[in-house]
């Protein structure tokens, strides 16, 4: 479980970065699309934000998918199956 942080003053000290990259990221941005247009420039925002999405994404999901595993085990008796021995043979009780 993440940490949570309950200060007004934490939660903004995390918004900082944001602010310092949109900073030295706008001077940049302008000059390229003075340069070579508006389209290339938002398509490649557009590339790094899905990438650094999906990098989220997988760093959430290696922290997930164990506590998962680990509450699933919890749950089933060892050598339990999680599928019924009945499913897939065809019977049907009536």
């Amino acid at each position: 479980m993440l940490p949570v942080l309950t200060t007004l003053i934490m939660q903004g000290l995390m918004l900082v970065p944001q602010g310092i990259g949109t900073l030295l990221s706008r001077g940049v941005a302008g000059r390229l699309t003075d340069r070579i247009g508006a389209r290339p420039v938002a398509a490649c925002g557009f590339a790094i934000v899905a990438l650094s999405a999906f990098s989220l994404l997988a760093v959430l999901l290696s922290l997930w998918l164990p506590s998962a595993q680990r509450d699933r085990d919890r749950r089933e008796p060892a050598g339990a199956s999680p599928v019924p021995a009945a499913a897939g043979s065809g019977k049907i009780d009536v």
